[in-house]
C-alpha cells in the first residue's frame, strides 16, 4: 500500500473540521441540542478515506486521545466518531463533563506517509526516525503503541520518547539485540491554538 502523502488544507477547511469535532462532542453532553448534520454536500476532501486522531487538552494537559492509523472511513465520520471516543471513552480519563466543555482545547492529527520499517531494534529505529517531525508506532509480540509527532514537544529526548513509547505498550526488552516491528508517519496538525 502506497503511503498517503500529507494534504494542505485551507484555513477555512481546518476550521469546519474544529467545528465538527466541537459539535459531536457537544451533541454527547446536551442530548437535546440539534443533531450536526453534514453539510448537504460533503466535498471531496470531506468524504475521502483518512486516519485521523482527535486530541483534547484542559489547562495545557492531556484529556483524551483517541484515533486510528489506518484509513478505514471517510474523514468526516472518522473525525466525528474520534471525537466522541477521545471525550468520553478514553480509558485513562474519566469522560468529559459539561463544565469542562467551553475549556477543552482541540487538536486534530491528520496521518499521512504511513510506512512500514520492518523488525529493528531500538538503536535502528532511532536512527530511522526524525524527531519533532515523525509519529512512531512500535510492536512487539502481542503488544503495541504510538505516540503522535506533537509528543515529541513533552519528550524531546530520543531515548526518553523511546522509554515511554515502550511503557506505553508494556515493552520490555532485556537484549539491546531484540527487535521490534516499527512504523512511522507524518501527520497534518489542525488545532484551536493556531498550529
Amino acid at each position: 500500500m502506497q503511503p498517503m502523502p500529507c494534504t494542505e488544507y485551507t484555513a477555512d477547511q481546518c476550521q469546519q473540521m474544529l467545528a465538527w469535532v466541537r459539535k459531536n462532542i457537544a451533541l454527547r453532553l446536551k442530548p437535546e441540542a440539534p443533531v450536526p448534520e453534514h453539510s448537504p454536500r460533503l466535498h471531496a476532501w470531506q468524504i475521502e478515506n483518512n486516519a485521523a486522531f482527535v486530541t483534547l487538552y484542559l489547562d495545557s494537559s492531556l484529556r483524551g486521545c483517541i484515533g486510528s492509523l489506518e484509513a478505514r472511513r471517510p474523514l468526516w465520520d472518522e473525525l466525528a466518531h474520534n471525537a466522541v471516543a477521545a471525550a468520553f471513552e478514553d480509558p485513562r480519563f474519566p469522560p468529559l463533563r459539561q463544565d469542562e466543555f467551553d475549556d477543552i482545547e482541540l487538536q486534530i492529527s491528520v496521518i499521512c506517509d504511513f510506512t512500514p520499517l520492518g523488525l529493528l531494534t531500538e538503536g535502528q529505529l532511532k536512527q530511522q526516525i526524525t524527531p519533532g517531525l515523525d509519529g512512531v508506532l512500535i510492536e512487539y509480540q502481542d503488544k503495541r503503541a504510538t505516540f503522535l509527532p506533537h509528543v515529541w514537544h513533552q519528550l524531546p529526548d530520543a531515548d526518553d520518547f523511546f522509554m515511554h513509547l515502550k511503557q506505553k505498550a508494556g515493552i520490555t526488552l532485556t537484549n539491546t539485540g531484540d527487535t521490534m516491528r516499527a512504523y512511522r508517519y507524518r501527520v497534518t496538525e489542525i488545532g484551536e491554538n493556531g498550529e
